[in-house]
């Protein structure tokens, strides 16, 4: 019998048995990261990350620390951006747990400018990438009363290290042992 908890499996999307096209991956873990944060010290900016599926309940505004990379785990997951001016938020309406930082006040959840765009964890990508953690990076580009504007500046891409293994060393190998079957087969008709 299976027991009434339910199992996280850590950087795993499960697509029943989908997949991925040929050249891609679903072998990675993705995290996002605000990289002007420090140019808008009036706010505190939280994430809260919830699914596709609305059957799966979203976690709790956690707060977005200037460096850091938020990491988007669980099935299908979608995190939208918040922010809220930092002299409505006091010390209680924060807590902390494993998580991070939380905001506990419902109140305040409600008063919290949401941003834009929605960020989706992508689902599969080319498997030139290398790296096992793809990190998107946002920029701030306004915040006032009527939204958070975010927009995508970057996603790592570590890509010389495998194009370099699979277009250079791989045929070198391939073409080596190619001549070695060539060398073997003259020298075998020789010896006869």
């Amino acid at each position: 019998m299976i027991s009434g908890k339910i199992q996280s499996f850590k950087h795993f999307s499960i697509l029943a048995d989908i997949a991925p096209d040929i050249g891609y991956t679903r072998d990675f873990s993705y995290c996002l990261k605000i990289t002007n944060l420090e140019k808008y010290p009036n706010y505190l900016l939280f994430v809260k990350i919830g699914s596709e599926n609305p059957g799966i309940p979203t976690k709790p505004y956690k707060l977005i620390q200037a460096g850091d990379c938020v990491s988007l785990i669980g099935y299908r997951p979608i995190a939208t951006i918040a922010a809220i001016s930092k002299d409505r938020v006091q010390a209680n309406d924060l807590e902390n747990s494993e998580a991070g930082t939380i905001l506990k006040n419902t109140n305040l959840q409600t008063a919290l400018i949401q941003g834009k765009p929605i960020i989706e964890h992508p689902t599969v990508l080319p498997m030139t990438y290398t790296a096992s953690v793809v990190e998107d990076s946002f920029q701030i580009q306004s915040i006032d009363p009527n939204g958070l504007q975010l927009s995508l500046v970057a996603r790592s891409s570590p890509v010389l290290p495998k194009l370099i293994l699979n277009w250079i060393i791989f045929p070198l190998v391939g073409v080596g042992i190619l001549v070695w079957f060539i060398r073997r087969r003259k020298k075998q008709k020789g010896d006869k």
